[in-house]
């Protein structure tokens, strides 16, 4: 900004390319050793030295992004002018006094200081509650400003709790927000701070774990109003790889309704990119979407010089006064992997106790305090994953960050099948897990019209996987289960897409659905008692081959039509376990139970829309629970219904489980496949579109699609090219001759582009664009 005249102010903002400035850095730290990694994997096609910043680490490229280190003021600038004061955060927590039936509201308002003058005048807080009753504090100011120019004003007050509604988790009641105003007045100031608040408890429960006297570690879950909760959801990466486009809140609403549509509570916002908006926060407070809030560490070393340190503190107070208030954020993290990275020595940082030292004096010596300082009633744990206060207690790094009896874990399994269950650890609590796909090859024809490109091992799409040995791990992945076509094949790009997306929705879905079998059980040598699974990733930031549920454009891959099922509040689990037994569980986050239900299982050949046998029982589902209802030995099974066993060459049949209550369905059918997908006996079916018509009455975005298969078909995939949209259900089997699926677009459009636009694939017959 140039102001010209005589009296006026210059202001001239500079930037400096962020990729020397960190290379600046690194050679001139004031200390003797260096501070690891110096650059990432060249497969990742990154800058050094990104841990010398604090700026967004995955700006720098990451596994699952490209490398756009951008510089700029990406968020509103203005002057700000005052004579006496003006707020600068309010931070406000709830806490249930059970004693009084009551709510004790504590603020605090952190007023800017005034050089000049001490600060006088009056601040009036206001909240709102039901009835549009207000209750009103007043105090009076008159302080002087501490060492960083600020001043805290605290005031307390007890709500009762007939006055307010608790606030939930999405799937455990509503979301109830209350408006709270601050306003401060002097002589010749007046300014007002306005936000919204829950009344909800959240405690992170890590007790003992005890078999028969002897100790297994620690439970690790988060209770909310008294309720366990199991943690359902994912790890969000930035919005986009430009923060300042990560801002817009049409970006923010279609991301975070995906997430609540699929039974989603909880999303970790992941160490590597960035603090929200504002705007984030707040529509998970309305969604009842749980954030895990890794504080933006990850995957490297820090420095510990004073100046970086001083950033780290100016960093921690104002994103925790920024945000901490949301009733949403309930849990904060000091970092992504750090302390796993420096046990294991990912590094090179060698047991030397220098880099131990650093850890510690930051995330224990630094950030916690200034968090506790701010949040009396936060959760903080150092590092994810981590053994939570078994980590602390020793000393901040764990012997051992993946142990499954403590805290939570990150697990990635490539080299084994991951439609088998029972290649997964049982932890306490999974915080990150995931398999790698493409996303749809029509979503790739938006980054190139050039089809040349668009081949598996082409330089356009190596460019774009920036995982080590990530298309060798996809084939050895995909031929677990499946088949692929000759590579010289013209539709071997097309098949291999499409395997990649299955083989990662089916090993996704049967990973969480372990978790959710273990919530309230416990193995001989005392692991389970499973609460939280999040997997990676939700989101993505570009067109390429990564870990994401949901691709660049927003369009669902089939593994974010499998966690909706995943995730279900009721769900039906049918996993075979290392003896071939077939073990059925019925999982519930219901908080009340239910009877008279009734459970069937059919067994199906593959030449028949008829069920070969149907079995049927009634039973009950208990609340917050999972529960094994039935072991069947399977080969028995299926010989017993003229289906073959294991000297079959190909299997015959397959079994689908299905729940309903007074006729209607209450969970997802289960499909259970007795062995690979590559060993069934299928036979190719030819599926038709005999019928696309307009929900004319909704309006002209609701479409209904009428699908008729000669035979049983397995992962039938709709795609309507060019039209941007969502279908009731994707990815699915087809076991019936005629299914119909519902189709709402994000724009107008007609009944003939449908028609025109629309294709289908399956696992036998895969359309090539």
């Amino acid at each position: 900004m140039d102001l010209t005249g005589e009296g006026d102010n210059y202001l001239e903002v500079k930037f400096v390319s962020p990729v020397i400035t960190a290379e600046r850095f690194a050679s001139i730290q004031n200390q003797s050793y260096s501070v690891p990694p110096e650059c990432p994997d060249s497969v990742y096609r990154g800058e050094c030295h990104i841990n010398e910043l604090r700026k967004m680490q995955a700006s720098f490229s990451w596994d699952w992004g490209p490398t756009l280190a951008s510089v700029g003021i990406w968020k509103h600038v203005f002057l700000e002018g005052f004579n006496s004061s003006v707020i600068r955060y309010c931070v406000v927590e709830t806490e249930e006094i059970s004693s009084t039936s009551s709510w004790q509201v504590s603020i605090v308002t952190f007023l800017s200081g005034n050089v000049k003058n001490s600060v006088d005048g009056k601040l009036v807080s206001k909240l709102k509650t039901d009835n549009e009753d207000t209750v009103t504090l007043i105090v009076d100011v008159n302080a002087q400003p501490d060492e960083n120019n600020n001043i805290e004003v605290r005031q307390n007050v007890q709500i009762r709790q007939g006055s307010v509604k608790r606030w939930w988790p999405n799937g455990y009641g509503e979301q109830p927000l209350y408006d709270i105003t601050v306003t401060f007045y002097s002589e010749n100031e007046l300014d007002t701070f306005s936000h919204r608040i829950g009344y909800r408890t959240i405690e992170l429960v890590q007790e003992e774990v005890k078999i028969s006297q002897a100790n297994y570690g620690n439970s690790f879950y988060f209770k909310v109003n008294g309720i366990p909760i199991f943690a359902k959801g994912s790890n969000a990466i930035p919005i986009n790889i430009l923060p300042e486009k990560g801002q817009e809140r049409e970006s923010v609403d279609k991301l975070l309704q995906s997430a609540r549509d699929c039974h989603m509570n909880m999303l970790r916002v992941w160490g590597g990119g960035v603090y929200e908006s504002d705007y984030y926060y707040q529509r998970a407070d309305e969604l009842g979407i749980m954030i895990w809030q890794d504080f933006m560490f990850a995957c490297a070393l820090y420095p510990s010089r004073q100046d970086f340190l001083d950033d780290v503190i100016q960093e921690v107070r104002h994103q925790v006064k920024r945000i901490g208030s949301h009733p949403s954020v309930v849990m904060w993290a000091g970092n992504n992997e750090n302390e796993a990275a420096i046990h294991g020595n990912w590094y090179g940082s060698n047991g030397k106790q220098i880099y131990f030292d650093d850890y510690k004096k930051l995330y224990f010596g630094t950030i916690k305090p200034e968090f506790q300082k701010i949040l009396k009633r936060g959760q903080y744990i150092g590092s994810s994953p981590s053994n939570g206060v078994e980590s602390e207690a020793e000393g901040g790094i764990s012997n051992n960050p993946y142990d499954e009896h403590y805290g939570d874990v990150h697990t990635y399994i490539y080299e084994l099948d991951g439609f088998n269950p029972n290649i997964y650890p049982i932890p306490r609590f999974s915080s990150e897990y995931g398999f790698q796909s493409y996303p749809s090859f029509s979503t790739f024809l938006k980054a190139s019209k050039n089809k040349s490109n668009l081949v598996i091992g082409s330089e356009f799409l190596q460019h774009r996987q920036h995982h080590p040995f990530g298309d060798a791990q996809l084939e050895l992945e995909v031929l677990y289960q499946m088949e692929l076509p000759d590579e010289k094949s013209p539709n071997y790009t097309d098949v291999f897409i499409f395997y990649t997306q299955i083989y990662q929705a089916v090993s996704i879905k049967t990973q969480t659905e372990r978790y959710r079998k273990h919530r309230n059980t416990l193995t001989e040598d005392g692991k389970g008692l499973t609460m939280g699974a999040l997997y990676w990733q939700l989101n993505d930031v570009w067109i390429a081959p990564t870990w994401s549920g949901i691709d660049v454009t927003g369009k669902w891959k089939i593994l974010q039509y499998y966690i909706r099922d995943a995730f279900a509040p009721i769900a039906i689990i049918g996993h075979l376990n290392s003896k071939r037994d077939l073990e059925i569980t019925i999982v519930s986050d219901k908080t009340t139970s239910l009877e008279h239900v009734d459970f069937s299982i059919s067994v199906y050949n593959w030449a028949s829309f008829v069920p070969v046998n149907v079995t049927q029982q009634n039973i009950s589902i208990e609340k917050l629970s999972s529960k094994t209802i039935m072991t069947i030995q399977t080969d028995d099974y299926l010989n017993k219904n003229n289906c073959g066993g294991l000297v079959q060459a190909k299997r015959n049949c397959f079994l689908v489980l299905k729940l309903s209550k007074s006729n209607t369905v209450i969970a997802p059918e289960t499909v259970v496949f007795p062995d690979t997908l590559k060993t069934l006996n299928l036979r190719k079916p030819y599926i038709e579109i005999v019928g696309v018509t307009s929900l004319k009455h909704i309006d002209k975005r609701n479409f209904t699609i009428v699908l008729k298969s000669s035979n049983i078909a397995l992962f039938v995939w709709l795609e309507c090219l060019g039209v941007t949209g969502r279908f009731s259900e994707n990815g699915f089997h087809q076991i019936t001759e005629t299914k119909t699926i519902y189709f709402a677009t994000e724009e107008d459009t007609d009944v003939e582009t449908v028609k025109k636009n629309l294709f289908v694939s399956n696992l036998l017959s895969v359309t090539k664009f």
